[in-house]
């Protein structure tokens, strides 16, 4: 009898572990959730955009789409570095941030807004005595926020770049040294724009879509004195722990939701995004040059 009951609970641990390793044989498509994400500080305000594309990914895909945000680009590294976002969609700046460290790829274009392509600009008023950047020197530029890509990261990267020095100012009163050029972060393009048309600051840098949205009538108070090359609007940038036949379909899926209607209504609801498209070589060319402004600049 005690023979048989040893039996029974060897025969019972036996039949559980070889299940298992059976049941991973048998079904290797057996795969966990996908998670979506961007970086945000308001997560309540992106999360209904977000979910309608994960629940279009859902159906298509067959498993759960997650959505999760992180607070910043050293959060965003964390996450994918430990395998909790998969999929990363961001502006130029943030997402080469996060995929200099190796944790992901830029792979695809998001039409964000309709707009494949934008620039940054830097403006001043149209009274203003200043007709370049080198009459910068010794002047406040006012930029949006330290992860902007239009509004930071591409104007700083190009006044590095022509050799300009620069230094940040915690204050729009703050004095600018001697030789340089002093920003200030306004904290939102309208900011950035007001400060330049109050004459609080001499200089603003914003994204060109942005900019004819906020002066509209005003546009003749204001005049641009640099014009970038055109950026990618925004970036969909894939984990490198991404399975590879998972990545291709979504690769496939992403590429194809502006031909189907449920895709089509997703993507409007996506922040009005018109489609996804694979990155084209000469963008990947202009990424190689960022991200090795990234690298010399330290930005």
């Amino acid at each position: 009898m005690q023979m048989t009951k040893r039996f029974t609970r060897y025969k019972h641990r036996f039949t559980s572990k070889w299940l298992w390793v059976f049941t991973l044989f048998l079904f290797p498509t057996i795969s966990f959730a996908l998670t979506i994400g961007t970086i945000t500080a308001k997560p309540s305000k992106k999360y209904k955009r977000y979910r309608a594309l994960a629940s279009y990914l859902e159906k298509k895909l067959g498993e759960e789409v997650k959505v999760r945000f992180a607070k910043d680009i050293s959060h965003m590294q964390k996450l994918m570095k430990e395998g909790e976002i998969d999929v990363f969609i961001d502006s130029l700046y943030p997402s080469l941030k996060v995929c200099v460290t190796g944790v992901c790829k830029p792979t695809l274009l998001r039409w964000k807004d309709g707009v494949k392509y934008y620039r940054s600009l830097i403006f001043t008023r149209a009274d203003s005595d200043i007709n370049s950047v080198e009459e910068l020197v010794g002047k406040r530029l006012a930029l949006d926020e330290p992860v902007s890509t239009s509004g930071y990261f591409v104007p700083v990267a190009f006044l590095l770049e022509r050799g300009f020095k620069l230094i940040r100012l915690m204050s729009q009163l703050d004095s600018v040294p001697k030789g340089h050029i002093g920003y200030v972060f306004a904290g939102e393009e309208e900011n950035v724009v007001g400060w330049v048309f109050f004459r609080r600051v001499e200089a603003g840098a914003v994204g060109h879509t942005k900019f004819e949205r906020i002066v509209k009538d005003k546009r003749g108070s204001f005049k641009v004195i640099y014009k970038s090359p055109k950026i990618p609007r925004q970036l969909v940038n894939f984990s490198t722990r991404l399975d590879k036949e998972k990545a291709d379909r979504l690769l496939k899926l992403l590429t194809s939701m502006h031909e189907d209607e449920e895709g089509k209504k997703a993507l409007k609801k996506f922040k009005r995004t018109k489609k996804f498209e694979v990155l084209p070589e000469k963008d990947r060319e202009l990424i190689e040059f960022f991200n090795e402004k990234i690298l010399t600049f330290g930005l």
